[in-house]
């Protein structure tokens, strides 16, 4: 399929505020699925189980294969605040542990029936929010995923074997996390940001929690959030709507909703004063700098304006900061990231730090160019325009492919409660204004708010 140029103008966005208001008011079943046809033109099937679990099915025939995912409205936020568990990890172990073996398929034939059929990208992801599992195959095979998901969703075998095996996997991965540099780097950045939120806990947990959990919090954990009205599965690719909707009432209507472990977390305080802290690392060769301003939610109003801003700041070689840093030779790279999460959430820029210059040069130089972009009385159209189509080329690009169409749509069912929420994020992006860009980093990106981490060489 052929997407429009970026510059042109989406009005074809224009309806999607309305239907996703249209959606929240079905109360949807397999009997009354909801058709809507996606700016991007491919129509897209909504519908819900009697037993709680959603559905969407976005049709693309350019191909014989379809991307199978399921997101599990669990991350390690939720374990932090459930009081039977109060600990960060378990739902990253038990990611692992959802590729071993069930009470029908014997341990590592998941895998390797997956294998034997032509089986792309199969894998898991879990974060703050939520925990998801995908995988791509011939369209051909679609009931065996079903047979083999829906399996897996309600009859995993927790015995202690393997979970202490799962366990040493883990830890190897614990032990491999801290040898990273970037990755030691990011959880500080978390842990310093946060002071109340868990969101400041680390997704794998510490070594102590991971040695410690036990068979009796794996199985409350699966039964509690595994759940059919705690899960949603997308599917993206060449399937018949009316024929996946009957496989996953076939194979997944006996799956029991559950009573749900969620807990509101506490509200974290507004940032008053700026945060630094530095570590040291023997595998630092220069040093690294991290910073965090907090931002709201994802579905605020002020995200897309902020996702331009960060564009701005850090995407592509016409970036702010790829002039001011890199190119003035003051860092070997940069990058950002606007972390969209159910709760607020952070507003990243990251560099590693050229020999023979300091991070303060660059925290210095950042500074100048916020005030900068700022200041009423400075022109700054031309660089929200190029921020807005490199941010709009990405978007485009993520819509050519089944996989990279799911993972665009995925995240807003866990953060704004339906896939829609996607596309009416790029609507509203497309129209941010050079007033509103300036508004939003006077009132987010200033020294108050920031959070600043620094790697130094061992």
């Amino acid at each position: 399929m052929v997407y429009p140029n970026v510059l042109m103008s989406l009005s074809v966005f224009s309806s999607v505020a309305s239907l996703i208001g249209a959606m929240a008011m079905t109360t949807m079943t397999t009997s009354t699925v909801t058709t809507t046809t996606l700016p991007n033109g491919l129509p897209m099937h909504s519908g819900k189980l009697p037993n709680g679990l959603q559905i969407y099915i976005v049709e693309n025939h350019n191909a014989p294969v379809f991307t199978f995912q399921t997101w599990f409205r669990v991350g390690s936020k939720d374990e932090k605040t459930d009081p039977k568990l109060n600990a960060t990890g378990l739902a990253h172990f038990f990611e692992h542990m959802m590729f071993r073996g069930t009470k029908n398929t014997p341990d590592g034939e998941f895998d390797r029936i997956l294998t034997r059929n032509g089986v792309s990208n199969e894998n898991a992801t879990t974060w703050l929010d939520r925990t998801n599992y995908f995988e791509s195959m011939p369209s051909k095979h679609l009931e065996l995923v079903m047979q083999l998901e829906s399996d897996r969703m309600a009859n995993i075998v927790i015995d202690q074997k393997l979970l202490d095996t799962e366990r040493g996997a883990v830890l190897g991965e614990y032990a491999m996390g801290k040898d990273d540099p970037g990755n030691v780097a990011s959880e500080l950045l978390f842990e310093t940001a946060y002071t109340l939120h868990p969101y400041r806990y680390s997704v794998i947990g510490t070594e102590q929690e991971i040695k410690r959990f036990s068979k009796e919090e794996a199985e409350y954990f699966y039964r509690t959030y595994y759940a059919p009205n705690n899960a949603t599965i997308l599917i993206v690719g060449d399937v018949d709507p009316v024929h996946a909707m009957s496989l996953i009432t076939k194979y997944y209507g006996t799956c029991r909703p559950q009573p749900l472990g969620h807990q509101r977390p506490p509200v974290e305080p507004a940032q008053t004063a700026m945060r630094s802290v530095s570590f040291e690392h023997a595998q630092l060769e220069q040093p690294k700098i991290l910073i965090a301003y907090h931002v709201p939610e994802a579905t605020h109003q002020d995200m897309p304006t902020l996702m331009i801003l960060q564009s701005m700041l850090t995407s592509g070689e016409g970036s702010i900061l790829s002039s001011k840093w890199v190119n003035a030779g003051l860092s070997v790279n940069v990058s950002g990231e606007l972390v969209m999460l159910k709760d607020p959430g952070l507003f990243t820029i990251s560099a590693e730090v050229r020999k023979g210059h300091a991070p303060d040069e660059l925290l210095t130089a950042m500074d100048s160019e916020l005030l900068r972009i700022a200041d009423a009385a400075n022109d700054i159209s031309g660089e929200v325009m190029r921020a807005r189509n490199q941010f709009l080329l990405s978007v485009y690009k993520s819509w050519d492919g089944n996989e990279s169409l799911a993972g665009f749509m995925g995240e807003y069912i866990i953060t704004a409660g339906t896939p829609l929420y996607a596309f009416y994020f790029v609507s509203t992006a497309e129209k941010i204004t050079p007033d509103a860009v300036k508004a939003a980093a006077a009132k987010y990106l200033v020294q108050s708010n920031r959070t600043v981490v620094i790697g130094k060489s061992k």
